[in-house]
């Protein structure tokens, strides 16, 4: 169990930085900026995940995120991300469904992990639900350092010599 859930916590917390840190290096005239009108921005991207997170969180609790198909879906999301338009809140509202996320993964107990847990996708064990936060944010890391590509910063933001 240890196992399971310190390693979970580990991927997510090494997404959750690599994102803030993408976000940190972000120019602040880049932040509201995307590339085509149905394109998320960097505050947008990570308004995107922090919200995931909460709404995942909130699924392997047990309360169901309901929707009415997936062009209902997109257009909900879409609207919450562009609520959010500085650096700030949306650093803020990471940190807090972060932090309200790994708490959920410390207090849970062993038998806790083979419960199976059902979301629009289908059904899986909590073991397996407890990966998609960081999983989903790490697709999202992604388009971020694209973006960023796009402006013509190349730099890969490693500890590796450049």
């Amino acid at each position: 169990m240890e196992d399971i859930v310190s390693q979970t916590k580990a991927n997510y917390q090494r997404n959750k930085d690599k994102l803030a840190m993408l976000l940190s290096k972000t120019p602040d005239d880049k932040l509201n900026w995307a590339p085509s009108a149905t394109a998320r921005s960097a505050v947008q991207l990570v308004a995107h995940c922090a919200d995931a997170v909460r709404n995942i969180h909130s699924m392997l609790e047990g309360k169901p995120f309901e929707f009415n198909g997936t062009v209902e879906l997109d257009s909900r999301l879409r609207e919450s991300d562009r609520r959010y338009t500085s650096r700030e809140e949306v650093s803020a509202l990471l940190d807090q469904n972060s932090t309200a996320f790994l708490d959920f993964l410390d207090r849970l107990k062993p038998e806790q992990l083979d419960v199976i847990v059902t979301n629009f996708a289908g059904q899986f064990p909590m073991s397996v639900g407890i990966a998609f936060p960081g999983n989903h944010m790490e697709g999202h890391i992604a388009q971020l350092e694209y973006l960023q590509t796009i402006w013509g910063d190349v730099d890969w933001y490693s500890p590796l010599p450049s």
